[in-house]
């Protein structure tokens, strides 16, 4: 299945026909790349396990969407499970998106300057072939993440990780970086007023309403929000904007704790719709690596409640621009009750939350810093060219 890229603004022309994907980069060393004959941006494939709803994959097409195409271009997008590709997001990516294997990837590897991946191990895979630079993309703080990168220790030149936190707990004894997440805030537009929204939600004026936004999964823990609002008085009220294996599990509690005190939708347009419509936005996750719900909650200017995972401690400071709870219910009411009782102080937490959003959490900046980080690395590795980067032999430049 390939989907399409909406929109180029460089497109690559082969000279020749392009070699097999089982050649390696070089004739024999490791990391070696042919003579770069032509001048142009580094050439980027972007390979992982999925491509549906979901922060890594906002965070492709976000970081697609915002590189400089002169400096440095995601061409292609490669998932290797057949069951986790959604052609409605792919096709929100500026790049095409397709199945793929060892043969493809491998292949890939040798056509693109840099392999960009996460959420998987590819020593296997490219060990004996592989790409000029290889980045992985941490994207969680959790064993597992760590785990994929030491699986693909042979291949990897350096690791993104999307915070401070994240690099401590899975980037010890590889070359790593910290670029905060960003986001494309288009996603967070509107179309309604806020009390019409929560109109057609079933909610009152006078209503206060949690909210969960993302993937309904355990880790997320987003059943502790259906748990709070049944612990607080009646006029607290839940909104769950997401998608996952546990919806069902999820509205079936919801019925049980908050019959009639609460709404489910399924959302990935108009986002700013839902924001507006919560008093606080709930992030009580086991581990995370930088949920872009946060940022896209502050941007919105709605007060977050968080657990201290992956990046809230480096965006979050209790009490001042969000609220930090230890994540068991008692906490989140507590949070919530506060932010319902001095709502000139939840105001200014919004106002500071949307303060540091606004200067630090959009996806151009983000871009910014990887067409930096990549750019260096490639003359770390491969020397410096008088342009952003050198082609590899075999292809030119068509500006449109």
């Amino acid at each position: 299945m390939t989907v399409p890229a909406q929109q180029s603004a460089v497109y690559i022309q082969r000279v020749e026909p392009a070699k097999s994907g089982m050649e390696p980069a070089s004739s024999t060393a490791f990391g070696e790349a042919t003579s770069p004959t032509t001048r142009g941006p580094l050439r980027v494939v972007h390979v992982g396990p999925c491509f549906t709803r979901g922060g890594a994959e906002n965070h492709a097409i976000d970081l697609a969407r915002f590189l400089d195409p002169s400096r440095v271009r995601i061409e292609k997008c490669i998932v290797t499970n057949p069951d986790m590709l959604d052609a409605a997001v792919a096709a929100d990516m500026p790049a095409p998106v397709e199945l793929g294997d060892e043969p493809t990837i491998r292949q890939a590897a040798q056509e693109h300057d840099v392999l960009m991946f996460w959420g998987m191990m590819l020593d296997s895979w490219l060990a004996d072939c592989r790409p000029p630079l290889c980045v992985y993309l941490a994207h969680g703080d959790s064993y597992w993440t760590h785990d994929l990168l030491v699986g693909s220790r042979r291949v990897v030149d350096h690791v993104v990780a999307v915070s401070h936190g994240v690099q401590r707990k899975v980037c010890n004894g590889f070359p790593s970086s910290v670029i905060l997440n960003g986001i494309d805030t288009s996603r967070l537009g509107q179309t309604r007023s806020r009390q019409q929204v929560r109109t057609s939600l079933g909610f009152q004026p006078d209503d206060f309403v949690l909210g969960y936004v993302g993937r309904l999964s355990p880790e997320k823990r987003a059943d502790r929000v259906l748990r709070a609002t049944a612990q607080l008085p009646r006029n607290f009220k839940a909104l769950i904007v997401g998608w996952g294996p546990l919806r069902q599990e999820l509205f079936e509690l919801a019925n049980d704790l908050i019959p009639g005190r609460f709404a489910f939708v399924t959302a990935d347009r108009h986002l700013g719709d839902y924001y507006q419509t919560l008093d606080a936005l709930c992030l009580l996750s086991e581990f995370e690596g930088f949920a872009l719900v946060v940022l896209e909650a502050l941007m919105c200017g709605r007060p977050v409640i968080a657990t201290p995972v992956g990046s809230v401690p480096e965006t979050i400071i209790d009490r001042v621009n969000g609220l930090v709870v230890d994540g068991e219910v008692d906490s989140v009411c507590r949070a919530a009750r506060l932010l319902f009782e001095y709502p000139d102080w939840a105001h200014g937490v919004a106002a500071e939350g949307r303060a540091f959003a606004e200067q630090h959490g959009h996806a151009w900046r983000m871009a910014r810093q990887y067409e930096q980080l990549f750019e260096r690395l490639w003359n770390e590795k491969f020397g410096p060219s008088p342009d952003a980067a050198m082609r590899r032999e075999g292809h030119e430049v068509l500006a449109t």
